[in-house]
């Protein structure tokens, strides 16, 4: 089943003048390649949202290794992630859900 996701920002043209409106902390999302994303449910929306918490958006290079695409000052506990192997962090998550 696919997943829509509407990431905030964009560019449009106001009075004439191009203006470009982007979340510094998340860029846009690279559409050409796998990703790991952390979601949460926001009951108010009835939508997913990347979790803030964990900086929850991740590039897979190669299909297996972890790239933080959040700005690191955002989620700097969680840069022990960068490189990672998707294995890995799977097991991590299975053990924190015990």
């Amino acid at each position: 089943m696919p997943i829509v996701l509407h990431h905030w920002g964009g560019e449009t043209t106001i009075n004439g003048f191009p203006v470009k409106i982007y979340d510094e902390n998340l860029p846009l999302l690279p559409t050409d390649s796998p990703l790991l994303l952390f979601l949460t449910y926001d009951r108010k929306s009835d939508k997913y949202e990347i979790f803030d918490g964990i900086g929850g958006a991740f590039q897979l290079e190669d299909g297996k290794r972890l790239k933080h695409l959040l700005t690191p000052s955002v989620a700097p506990s969680y840069e022990h992630l960068k490189g990672a192997d998707l294995a890995a962090v799977i097991r991590e998550i299975h053990q924190l859900g015990r």
